[in-house]
């Protein structure tokens, strides 16, 4: 195995999805994701390679082992945010709409809260 097959297999893992469900979504066979995770072949282009990191939660540094931090990115507060935006918008794709409701009722309170305190803040 490769530092790449490890950590695709390891990122696949921890996302809980199968390799039949990432070969449906990179468009591509399940054979061709199984050589990628017992590292018979690796991606031949970039766009693979960044489907496959975004899909995964990931940077494509942590997946070639250039980084040991999945997403090294995090350390840069407007990169982190960024991030996060795109995290929970892929977070929210596997959600029941109960669920979806869940979040959003989470961020008007969070909203609120962020709201009064900026009105505190004014007031002193």
């Amino acid at each position: 195995m490769t530092i790449f097959s490890e950590r695709l297999t390891k990122a696949r893992e921890k996302k809980g999805i199968s390799k039949k469900e990432l070969a449906k979504y990179m468009g591509l066979d399940y054979t061709t994701i199984c050589k990628y995770e017992t590292g018979v072949n690796t991606p031949q282009n970039k766009e693979i390679l960044k489907k496959l990191a975004d899909y995964l939660g990931v940077s494509i540094d942590y997946l070639l082992g250039q980084t040991d931090n999945p997403r090294p990115n995090f350390g840069r507060e407007s990169e982190f945010l960024e991030d996060l935006d795109v995290f929970f918008l892929r977070s929210l794709k596997g959600l029941t709409p109960e669920g979806k409701k869940k979040v959003y009722e989470f961020i008007e309170m969070v909203e609120t809260i962020e709201k009064t305190r900026k009105e505190k803040n004014k007031e002193k």
